[in-house]
């Protein structure tokens, strides 16, 4: 951008059209100010009214310590994530997942693509204050009384336990038969084999699976009989009475439903489970 006075003839003196004011007066300031918006190209004004408006108007946009060269590169065009995305990997070896929340109160939700599933696997984490592990394991362990706290299940009951007390310990396993009733879905039945225990380092996990052993009743008339659902729990002492919870699941419900509405039906549902088992 020139100067007002580099845009001025050579031939006229600097006091041209007004003998009295001099470069410092305001009459000489208004035109400077004028000579240099006239010599400004449209693309350069728009550009400056674009930012003032943008810092002053709309305070979700506005700019910090007044640098603008990062205005259009905090998200790219699309509404896509940018390229700093927060990966996990798990010790399954698999594709890493990718943190797509975090709640108020303190659960970070991930999720992964699932090899021959529309739905994702999702994972959570937490660490659940003055909740001592063998309380957090009692709930995991009272799969009979499932369908009084968790959420979404309607009727819950037992069809085989080879456990020798109730809990899970080093051996044995429990088939569990449910009948569930997510928003937007129909209902929906499975039966799930449950095994779990202590572990070395202290720790207690379950996982469990659709088993293909034919235990459990048919599909009842009605319902969705579902062929994928697995997950599991890990609890972990922390000290103070504190228990880090890692929660995951991979959920199908065998629909028309688009994918991308499972994937957010299960990930605002796992934070509910986790809060109501905490809670028993």
């Amino acid at each position: 951008m020139r100067s007002a006075e580099a845009s001025r003839p050579a031939a006229l003196p600097a006091t041209y059209g007004n003998p009295v004011a001099g470069p410092s007066s305001p009459q000489a300031q208004q035109n400077e100010d004028d000579t240099e918006n006239s010599s400004s190209s449209p693309g350069v004004k728009n550009e400056r009214l674009r930012l003032k408006y943008r810092g002053r108007r709309c305070p979700r946009w506005r700019l910090r310590g007044g640098d603008t060269s990062s205005a259009s590169s905090t998200k790219p065009r699309g509404g896509r994530r940018s390229s700093s995305r927060e990966l996990m990997y798990d010790d399954d070896g698999g594709a890493p997942f990718e943190k797509v929340a975090d709640t108020k109160d303190g659960i970070a939700v991930w999720s992964r693509a699932a090899p021959g599933s529309n739905a994702k696997e999702v994972l959570a984490e937490c660490v659940f204050k003055k909740t001592p592990v063998a309380s957090f394991w009692r709930a995991v362990c009272d799969v009979e009384r499932y369908q009084e706290f968790v959420p979404f299940v309607k009727r819950s009951f037992v069809c085989k336990d080879t456990r020798g007390a109730p809990g899970f310990g080093s051996s044995g396993a429990v088939w569990v038969y449910n009948v569930v009733k997510a928003p937007v879905v129909g209902p929906r039945d499975f039966v799930i084999k449950i095994e779990g225990g202590p572990r070395a380092d202290g720790s207690m996990a379950s996982t469990w699976h659709v088993p293909d052993d034919g235990v459990g009743p048919a599909a009842t008339a009605g319902h969705v009989r579902l062929l994928t659902n697995g997950g599991g729990w890990e609890l972990k002492d922390v000290g103070g009475g504190d228990t880090a919870v890692r929660y995951r699941v991979l959920t199908d419900p065998g629909s028309a439903l688009p994918g991308f509405l499972v994937d957010l039906a299960n990930q605002s549902s796992v934070p509910d489970v986790m809060r109501a088992f905490n809670a028993r």
